[in-house]
């Protein structure tokens, strides 16, 4: 992930939101739940469901056929 000049997440960008998100989830996933004031259940929500979804968004990019759909060639891959 490239280097940002804000930490105010008004200011930043949906990609950066989504990494910044995910990085503070894994620093709460590692410390523990007896070690946080979040409960059991919101606790396993976030490290079943939501991590998984930012990990998910986070990483993504578009496939060959969205790409295709969507500009009718194959630009992306260089080719």
């Amino acid at each position: 992930m490239a280097s940002y000049d804000t930490t105010n997440v008004y200011e930043m960008s949906t990609t950066r939101l989504i990494h910044t998100a995910l990085q503070r989830l894994k620093r709460l996933q590692a410390c523990g739940v007896q070690d946080s004031d979040v409960p059991t259940e919101v606790f396993m929500t976030i490290e079943d469901e939501l991590i998984p979804l930012l990990e998910s968004l986070d990483d993504w990019e578009p496939s060959d056929s969205e790409m295709l759909s969507a500009y009718g060639t194959k630009w992306h891959d260089g080719l």
